[in-house]
């Protein structure tokens, strides 16, 4: 049994499976994004921790790359960021996603995820759009 297709419908997304021989001969499964061409699934830990490292308290994102190993990272934005008022300060760092309301979802359009590249020295994410950078 293997998995062939994964479709993520609440952010429009889905991802193929594939099989690719690699130049010194070994064979590894890989999961390809369908909406954005060439990008699949980044599997290794080193990837996963600069994006970590980046991102900071933010833990939902799927970390892609390409065949020559750019890193972009892929954030919903289909939740509403909420303050959260715990002792009725206005300024509260701590933020909650509000997955369920449908005022936002609708008014979201088409895109409902950001795409990042990473830039090359892996310090910082290049921000493609006002809306993906105030969303960050």
């Amino acid at each position: 049994c293997s998995i062939d297709f994964i479709e993520l419908p609440r952010v429009n997304l889905s991802f193929r499976a594939k099989r690719v021989e690699k130049i010194d001969g070994s064979v590894e499964h890989r999961l390809y994004s369908n909406d954005n061409d060439g990008l699949y699934i980044a599997t290794s830990n080193k990837a996963r921790g600069i994006m970590e490292k980046l991102l900071g308290s933010i833990d939902h994102f799927i970390v892609l790359q390409n065949e020559d190993n750019d890193l972009f990272v892929l954030i919903p934005g289909c939740a509403l960021p909420r303050r959260l008022h715990v002792d009725g300060s206005h300024l509260s760092v701590q933020v909650l996603l509000d997955r369920r309301n449908q005022e936002w979802i609708s008014n979201m359009g088409e895109i409902r995820c950001y795409l990042y590249p990473v830039h090359s020295s892996k310090s910082f994410l290049i921000t493609p759009s006002l809306a993906s950078s105030m969303y960050l």
